[in-house]
């Protein structure tokens, strides 16, 4: 994501295949997460309104002291960090969007509804053969076991990931089949949503098509009233880790392309049903 990295002798190169090609990056979090320090208990975040406030006053506060960078700004967030995109969309919406121009909101492999998103779990593991159907009809009871038992410290649960050379060829091989946050569950998420365009999900217009990046299939993709919908295929959770140059470009024609809703992203052929990138 960043325009540097280190490789594993310790030299700081250039890195070729980072989203700062295509847009300026601002990481923002809520206090006491990452970098983000503090030992007063009151700037603890315990909601989301105090999430969404505090993120909306850190990017105002931002822009008043960049105004040279001030123009269509995109939020998003992956896996866990996910849960703080929709309340922070829906605070800048509400507020002064001349301060916080929001374009759009990019949501990777996440959680938004933890209720409707484990509640798919359960059918994807039976549906391969992982556990029984009487455990997925429980899952929420297996998942509170299996909580207080990782934090007891039952190592056992977590061997597979300090197996040496073991989670990589896993890995290379499940690609998005991976079970963490599933693609059911972020479908299943999205049809339980109530907006303007709930309805074109069911028609045929809401079709799957092929994307392509340099020659090689990256997944596909289904798109409705400015919404896309994109599944990458051969990549585990963290989809940038195993495809960041796929990724980010992929990223970059969401940006170009959703100021004209309704229109098809650059390089797309209705015909064959290709995006190509």
């Amino acid at each position: 994501m960043f325009p540097f990295m280190t490789g594993e002798d310790g030299v700081v190169r250039v890195n070729d295949n980072d989203l700062t090609q295509y847009a300026n990056i601002l990481m923002v979090d809520n206090t006491r997460v990452g970098f983000s320090h503090t030992l007063d208990p009151t700037y603890m975040v315990t909601d989301y309104d105090m999430l969404a406030e505090e993120l909306y006053a850190a990017l105002t506060q931002f822009f008043l002291l960049f105004p040279d960078v001030k123009r269509s700004v995109y939020i998003g967030g992956t896996s866990a960090a996910a849960f703080k995109i929709p309340p922070l969309g829906e605070m800048i919406l509400r507020r002064n969007r001349t301060v916080v121009d929001l374009s759009g909101v990019i949501i990777g492999d996440g959680f938004v509804d933890l209720e409707t998103d484990v509640s798919k779990v359960g059918d994807y593991m039976y549906n391969f053969g992982l556990i029984e159907k009487a455990v997925a009809r429980n899952t929420s009871n297996t998942l509170e076991a299996l909580h207080a038992t990782s934090k007891a410290g039952n190592s056992e649960l977590t061997t597979y990931y300090f197996i040496a050379g073991i989670s990589d060829e896993i890995n290379k091989r499940i690609g998005q089949y991976d079970g963490i946050l599933t693609y059911q569950s972020s479908i299943a998420t999205l049809y339980n949503l109530d907006w303007y365009g709930q309805n074109c999900l069911r028609t045929k217009q809401f079709r799957r098509s092929q994307v392509w990046v340099s020659g090689q299939l990256f997944g596909y993709i289904r798109r409705c009233f400015g919404l896309w919908e994109v599944l990458a295929i051969q990549s585990p959770h963290v989809v940038q880790l195993k495809k960041p140059k796929a990724l980010w470009l992929m990223a970059y024609r969401f940006m170009k392309n959703t100021t004209s809703q309704g229109s098809a992203p650059h390089g797309f052929d209705s015909h064959r049903g290709r995006n190509l990138f």
